[in-house]
């Protein structure tokens, strides 16, 4: 008895482990020291670390969120902000594990009172992504915040090197006034069907003092579409080319340098990591993968005893671990990745 307990135990953290949130952000071009308690110092707290299920409505804007938030962070136009995303909290070093390799974004809305408003019909402008900075082929056998030149390198994996910390500029011409930001990250290691892309998503409320007179074009209510190429593709294989989900990168005109944020590499041979300026022209994914339909099949059941944890791998082209799970049922989801479902 005490052996299951303890191994349900493992299973159970291992599952949650693999699961994340922006947990705090500041204003580190102002010196802001790191924030030690979660959602500090103006973050919405949300339910749980779990990633949304679905790509519209009113929790897809900011999640379940639970409360209010510490306070409103007060930054000027173009200033160096991060985003902090660790797993379970604020003492950790990694922004997300369990190969939950994919984007990350950043949004801004314009709002009357960032500490009061809600999120229903805002306007939001896309401010900051980090997708597929490098590729190559799938990331199988190595770990999430390691870069090697021949394989995939993704906005993910800078984030777990860099220990949860997500650094980059406000627009340099961003007007005064309270704004929300929305930090999302999306894990794509089960997204070779619709809807198996996982996103994380919070909101932190913003006031910009000084700023600029910036008019970006917005889209209201964040939503993507099941089968956006940037949501439904396989990333074990070779991969080269990536777009991210929603808009483009806003880009000021009205001052100079640009937001200076980098964008998405989108095809590259090397470890060079481009940088996107107001020249670059968006790139479109060109490489069309045709992929084998998602099935219910079991390759395995277990109910204890070794194996993978609950929501390990368990099989998959070129997988050398456990093809057995400890807790759930091996599932198929695409030729290169199959895991351990309840």
């Amino acid at each position: 008895m005490f052996t299951k307990t303890v191994l349900a135990a493992a299973v159970l953290a291992t599952a949650v482990s693999a699961h994340t949130n922006v947990r705090g952000f500041y204003v580190s071009g102002k010196g802001q020291a790191y924030p030690t308690k979660d959602w500090d110092y103006c973050v919405r707290p949300v339910a749980s670390n779990n990633p949304l299920t679905t790509y519209s409505g009113s929790t897809f804007q900011c999640n379940q969120v639970t409360g209010p938030a510490a306070g409103v962070c007060t930054a000027d136009a173009g200033d160096e902000v991060t985003m902090v995303i660790h797993e379970h909290g604020m003492n950790e070093d990694y922004a997300v594990g369990g190969a939950h390799h994919g984007p990350i974004q950043a949004y801004l809305a314009k709002v009357d009172n960032a500490a009061t408003t809600g999120v229903t019909g805002l306007k939001w402008f896309k401010i900051y992504e980090r997708g597929l900075i490098h590729g190559g082929a799938g990331r199988n056998g190595i770990a999430d915040n390691v870069d090697n030149a021949s394989m995939q390198y993704w906005g993910t994996n800078e984030a777990n090197k860099n220990k949860g910390l997500v650094t980059f500029k406000l627009p340099c011409d961003l007007a005064p006034g309270d704004y929300l930001l929305r930090g999302e990250l999306i894990a794509l290691h089960s997204a070779g069907s619709p809807g198996g892309a996982q996103p994380y998503v919070s909101c932190a409320q913003l006031r910009i003092a000084n700023g600029g007179n910036g008019n970006p074009a917005t889209v209201t209510d964040i939503s993507y579409s099941t089968s956006d190429p940037g949501l439904q593709l396989a990333i074990y294989g070779t991969l080269n080319s990536y777009t991210p989900p929603g808009p483009r990168v806003y880009q000021p005109s009205s001052c100079s340098g640009g937001n200076q944020n980098p964008g998405t590499t989108v095809r590259t041979t090397t470890t060079t990591r481009q940088q996107q300026t107001t020249t670059t022209t968006r790139q479109q994914q060109t490489t069309t993968t045709t992929q084998p339909p998602r099935t219910t099949t079991t390759t395995s059941r277990n109910t204890g005893g070794s194996g993978a944890p609950l929501y390990g791998q368990c099989g998959g082209r070129g997988w050398t671990g456990a093809t057995t799970c400890a807790s759930g049922t091996c599932k198929v989801s695409n030729e290169y990745y199959s895991q351990c479902l309840p």
